[in-house]
């Protein structure tokens, strides 16, 4: 962000780059609380600026929602199943057996990768179990030593408290 004195600076150009301060806050996130390093307080500290702080122990969601990316998926796994996954279309259910999503027609067209169980298994511990798996994003990848590209669905898995 850029500020000049206690205005922050649009794509309008009003104001020189050396005549603004440079404000970076970094914002993190570790268990649900979001911190902001102290950015935000006493010397940065604007004088309209409020600081709130919030306590509340919340309970934990009945639900949740996994968008898988690429590193939660076995990519090897999807090299021969190249025409099974692409009958498939982005929202089309799948079936979730101990890591692997298998489509309607019983093909398993993906597989979690360790470290994505390993999550799966640390939520199972808390309470939660896989309800719902459906297809998200089907994209390209090609191994190093491949010769041509394979196709990788990238699923979307609700977890929901037992």
């Amino acid at each position: 962000m850029v500020v000049q004195g206690n205005k922050a600076l649009g794509g309008d150009g009003g104001g020189r780059f050396d005549e603004v301060a440079f404000i970076d806050v970094e914002v993190g996130v570790e268990d649900g609380r979001i911190h902001d390093y102290g950015a935000c307080q006493g010397a940065n500290r604007t004088p309209d600026a409020r600081f709130l702080q919030d306590d509340t122990p919340y309970p934990e969601p009945p639900e949740l929602t996994l968008h898988l990316s690429h590193k939660d998926v076995w990519l090897d796994f999807s090299k021969d199943r190249k025409q099974d996954i692409f009958r498939l279309r982005s929202g089309n259910p799948l079936a979730y057996d101990d890591g692997d999503l298998v489509s309607a027609t019983g093909v398993r067209v993906a597989r979690l990768s360790k470290a994505a169980l390993a999550e799966i298994r640390k939520r199972e511990a808390q309470g939660y179990a896989v309800r719902e798996a459906h297809v998200g994003f089907i994209v390209a990848w090609k191994a190093k030593d491949a010769t041509e590209e394979s196709a990788i669905l990238l699923p979307v898995l609700t977890l929901r408290r037992t």
